[in-house]
């Protein structure tokens, strides 16, 4: 698939993506807009890993047309979407998070660039999500199934 980048930003709330409908987007796809911290030095060989990446927004597809589309914050919903999830009491949890244990001389803070520029980089996310952890694992499930004798 080609690059994916912020090709224009059309108000407060809408932004356009250069690709669409004949490069396999849909309505339902998600995708992240991608910042870099600064490159990140590897304290025993002293090499440069990389800038690291971080999402600064999650989209959702607003409007779809063959070569680009129009994407708004995922969390963005319309009235009658909010008072379906009212009615229903369907709300979406914060996670909770527990703070590492490190030592705090070693703690470099940087700060997260958020804002949205022309040719960020974005990144189309798979259908389910949760796919995407299991490819950085070993498929362990084989291991389990296995009958014990």
């Amino acid at each position: 698939m080609k690059k994916i980048v912020v090709t224009k930003i059309i108000n407060k709330y809408e932004i356009l993506l250069n690709v669409g409908k004949i490069d396999g987007i849909r309505k339902e796809s998600k995708f992240d807009v991608i910042g870099k911290l600064d490159d990140v030095i590897d304290p025993i060989t002293h090499e440069s890993l990389g800038g690291l990446p971080y999402s600064k927004v999650r989209l959702k597809v607003k409007t779809l047309y063959p070569k680009m589309c129009i994407c708004e914050d995922e969390q963005n919903c319309d009235q009658a979407e909010y008072l379906k999830m009212l009615s229903s009491g369907i709300f979406q949890a914060n996670s909770v998070k527990n703070e590492l244990n490190f030592d705090i001389d070693d703690y470099v803070d940087q700060q997260v660039d958020k804002a949205i520029y022309l040719n960020d980089e974005v990144l189309l996310l798979e259908e389910e999500p949760k796919r995407e952890l299991q490819s950085y694992f070993p498929d362990n499930n084989n291991n389990n199934n296995k009958t014990r004798g």
